[in-house]
């Protein structure tokens, strides 16, 4: 099974894609955890300890669609977002991260299994995206800035990552065939 996670800053077109390749493939979409919270908190107001909640109801979501993929033999499941978010939300806003986030992000491994999931992150630039305003959205203009930090993070993590730019169509082909390719990498060697 693979773990395809779309990341970027904000507005740059992760939850569009997300949600049409899942639809394509019909595989488990994880949500942005992140929005729920919010809208069950009543306002958009926080503190470090909710980013630390905000990542366990989005790791409880993620072993959740790892189970529904496995029980309907699905080879992967996608997720619209996930803990490298949060680590840098925290770090560009408090300076510091949760312990939590830190060692989920670490954390390759399925509880009760005894292989690691791969992890193919889809990096989404902000060129050719619209900045669309939304309540939870807090940097329309450093986009660009916030794109680098990703970058980085996921190259020092030594995470398998593809940067997708141009408009919705050829990100959404480049996603379909580099999804395509590990698929049948899956497939014919076992991973």
């Amino acid at each position: 099974m693979i773990n395809f996670i779309f990341t970027g800053p904000e507005s740059s077109g992760k939850t569009t894609l997300a949600k049409k390749l899942a639809m394509y493939f019909n595989v488990p979409l994880v949500d942005e955890y992140v929005r729920q919270y919010f809208l069950e908190k009543g306002n958009t107001a926080y503190t470090l300890p909710d980013l630390k909640k905000i990542a366990q109801g989005q790791f409880k979501s993620e072993q959740s669609a790892r189970l529904t993929a496995t029980l309907q033999k699905k080879a992967f499941y996608l997720c619209d977002t996930d803990l490298i978010t949060l680590k840098i939300w925290s770090e560009e806003v408090f300076g510091v991260c949760d312990e939590f986030i830190i060692q989920g992000i670490k954390k390759e491994f399925i509880p009760y299994t005894l292989y690691p999931i791969p992890k193919i992150y889809f990096l989404c630039s902000p060129k050719d995206v619209i900045w669309e305003s939304d309540p939870l959205r807090e940097n329309p203009n450093d986009r660009e800035r916030l794109f680098n930090i990703y970058l980085k993070t996921l190259t020092d993590l030594k995470k398998q990552f593809i940067i997708l730019e141009g408009d919705e169509e050829k990100r959404f082909q480049t996603a379909l065939n580099r999804m395509m390719d590990y698929i049948w990498t899956l497939h014919n060697n076992d991973f």
